[in-house]
């Protein structure tokens, strides 16, 4: 329902956007006076990664309960605000590009709640599970040796679990809707010459490679480098390969999940 709603809110948004770029292309091209304010607002603009992981966890064991961690993707961002700058839209356009990134955002962020959400009802089954494991220890029934066994059995199924996660696929399709749904609104305020633009900008991002970034290059590591972020979400894999053990290595953890 919540996807639903997003994706009606980018459609009418989308027609709205519409009537606006009519209205401007039908000015013979005067451009109204835009705030230098609002234009260097706009020029640090990012739009949502459409990409979709699954959840890391942390391995269950004895001492430990299993915990899920932020994606790292789920932060991660792409630079948008330099095709908006080679655009050069008037303020008309600007009023319907800023109602279009806040439909887009909305639609992007329900599709990926709908997929998290299910995420944590997986990572609460293998808690369950894990409880019960430790439960059997406490009352003699079962040795430390065959529950660590089981243990990381669990945390291997939950991963395999969350990796083909069939709702992972429904969010990766709905992101891709609301990518299209925008960015198709969005060529439609736009000028012959500003189609053009962003046609190629969008050939660029197909090859993973917009305005010299995106997901290939620029930010590998997921912070808003246009507003000063770093890459808060988890290891610096733009500097040697991340964390495969899955420790955080970026606030004192070790190189790996504790062992039961």
């Amino acid at each position: 329902m919540k996807r639903t709603t997003a994706m009606l809110s980018l459609m009418a948004g989308a027609a709205f956007a519409l009537m606006v770029g009519m209205t401007s292309c039908s000015n013979n091209g005067a451009t109204a006076p835009v705030a230098t304010d609002e234009v260097q607002a706009l020029y640090m603009t990012t739009i949502p990664n459409p990409d979709m992981e699954e959840m890391p966890i942390s391995d269950a064991s004895l001492d430990m309960q299993m915990m899920p961690m932020p994606p790292q993707g789920d932060n991660r961002r792409l630079p948008f605000g330099d095709l908006l700058r080679a655009l050069k839209l008037d303020s008309a356009q600007i009023a319907a590009v800023r109602a279009l990134l806040a439909d887009h955002e909305a639609c992007m962020k329900a599709a990926m709640e709908a997929l998290r959400a299910s995420e944590k009802a997986i990572i609460e089954r293998a808690r369950a599970a894990r409880q019960e494991i430790v439960d059997q220890v406490k009352a003699g029934t079962l040795d430390r040796k065959t529950a660590g066994e089981q243990l990381r059995a669990l945390n291997q199924a939950t991963r395999d679990a969350l990796k083909n996660n069939p709702l992972r696929a429904d969010a990766i399709t709905a992101r891709k809707a609301c990518d299209d749904a925008f960015f198709s609104a969005l060529r439609g305020i736009l000028t012959e010459n500003q189609a053009a633009i962003l046609a190629d900008w969008l050939t660029k991002r197909a090859a993973g490679n917009p305005n010299g970034g995106g997901p290939g290059r620029g930010n590998p590591g997921g912070g808003d480098t246009t507003r000063g972020g770093g890459n808060r979400g988890g290891g610096d894999t733009a500097r040697g390969g991340g964390n495969p053990g899955g420790g955080d290595t970026t606030r004192g953890g070790g190189p790996g999940p504790r062992r039961p």
